[in-house]
C-alpha cells in the first residue's frame, strides 16, 4: 500500500510541476526601401551583375529570369532601434512575401514561372545600390507552382538574423532572384497588406518555476501521507 501511494504521488507530482518553458515574442518589420535592379537592360552587359543604369527605387513586384535580361526584388528592414538582452535569443526568423496569381512577361521567359526562388541576405545600407543584385549569400529556396495562382513565402533567414543583430547592423537586405526561366510578379502590400514582411521571434533563456502554493500543496499532500500511514 505504501509502494501504491508514493508512486500515486510521484505521477501526481510529475503531472502538476509546469514544464520548463522559455516565453516566446514576435517582432513584426515592414521594409524602410524596397527597389528592383535589373541585369542586361538597355542592351547592357548580361554578366551576372546589376546595372548602374537599371535600378528603380520603390519597386517590388517581378522578379525574372530570361535568356537575356535579369530582374530581382529588393527589401531592406532597419533594425538598428531592435536589440535583445543577455537573458533573451532569437528562435526564428522568417522573410515573407507573396506570390501574386498575375502572368508575368520578360524577355525569354514564354510567359512561363520560373520553378523556384531564392532569397539573398546581405547587410542592407537603407539605400537601394545595383552591387545588392549580387550582394549576400543565399538562405533559403522556395518551389513555385507552375500555375497562375497566389503564393504565401516563408523564408527562413533565423541564422543571418542573428548575425546581423549580434553585430549591431543597422540594415538587413533580402533580395529575391528566380532560379530557372521564368517570371513572377511580388505583392508590393500596397492596398493588399501582403507586402514583405520580416518577423523575428525570441525567447527568454530563463526558465518557468513552480508556483510557491503548488509546490507547498505538493509538499503538504507528501506529508499527510507520510502521517496517515504511521497511523495504520
Amino acid at each position: 500500500m505504501m509502494k501504491f501511494f508514493l508512486a500515486t504521488t510521484i505521477c501526481l507530482c510529475s503531472a502538476l510541476l509546469p514544464t520548463a518553458k522559455a516565453k516566446a515574442a514576435d517582432f513584426n518589420f515592414s521594409p524602410s526601401n524596397t527597389f528592383e535592379v535589373v541585369d542586361g537592360a538597355f542592351g547592357g552587359s548580361f554578366d551576372g551583375l546589376g546595372d548602374e543604369d537599371a535600378v528603380f527605387p520603390g519597386n517590388f513586384d517581378t522578379v525574372f529570369l530570361g535568356t537575356v535580361i535579369e530582374g530581382s526584388e529588393h527589401a531592406e528592414f532597419d533594425l538598428s532601434g531592435f536589440s535583445i538582452s543577455s537573458e533573451e535569443t532569437i528562435t526564428e526568423a522568417t522573410y515573407q512575401v507573396t506570390v501574386q496569381a498575375n502572368e508575368a512577361f520578360a524577355a525569354g521567359t514564354n510567359g512561363q514561372r520560373p520553378s523556384s526562388i531564392a532569397v539573398r541576405g546581405y547587410v542592407g545600407n537603407g539605400q537601394p545600390d545595383a552591387s545588392d543584385f549580387q550582394a549576400g549569400t543565399i538562405l533559403d529556396t522556395a518551389s513555385i507552382s507552375p500555375e497562375d495562382i497566389e503564393e504565401l513565402i516563408n523564408f527562413d533567414v533565423t541564422s543571418f538574423i542573428q548575425n546581423i543583430v549580434s553585430e549591431q547592423d543597422d540594415f538587413a537586405g533580402f533580395g529575391i532572384r528566380a532560379q530557372t526561366i521564368g517570371a513572377i510578379v511580388l505583392d508590393r502590400g500596397t492596398f493588399s497588406g501582403k507586402g514583405p514582411k520580416l518577423t523575428i521571434t525570441t525567447a527568454s533563456t530563463k526558465t518557468t518555476v513552480p508556483e510557491p502554493n503548488l509546490a507547498l500543496g505538493i509538499l503538504a499532500s507528501v506529508i499527510l501521507g507520510k502521517i496517515a500511514f504511521k497511523k495504520k
